[in-house]
């Protein structure tokens, strides 16, 4: 499944964990679980691999419904700037439903073993 969407304000908090994430507008028909999710994301002409997180934040104790994605081994220096740009999300696969974690370390700790799970998806 693909869809797309525009580059938002996000509230830095993923950038606060070490993954700066890219935050995008909510299409209005996106039919999919809340969760975790391996992607490709395409803009400028360029493919990235992505972790991309729909949904509420409970660990931030967040109900607010947010889509986000990380960029595999792009650090937040070195991205282009997308604002303006039409973007394209295209879903691998679905990694785990959104989860709470008590702690930071926690939250950091898995955040590591989903983007593992979105590398053996590089190609």
């Amino acid at each position: 499944m693909k869809f797309e969407s525009f580059q938002i304000h996000g509230r830095g908090r993923a950038r606060e964990l070490g993954f700066p994430t890219i935050n995008l507008e909510l299409p209005k028909n996106l039919k999919i679980e809340y969760g975790v999710y391996a992607v490709f994301f395409y803009c400028l002409n360029k493919k990235y691999l992505g972790a991309m997180h729909y949904g509420p934040s409970p660990a931030f104790k967040d109900e607010i419904v947010s889509l986000e994605v990380y960029l595999v081994g792009e650090r937040d220096k070195s991205l282009p700037d997308f604002k303006n740009q039409k973007i394209t999300v295209e879903l691998i696969e679905f990694i785990r439903p959104v989860l709470d974690f008590k702690t930071k370390k926690e939250l950091i700790d898995r955040i590591n073993e989903d983007v593992k799970k979105v590398k053996s998806h590089a190609r």
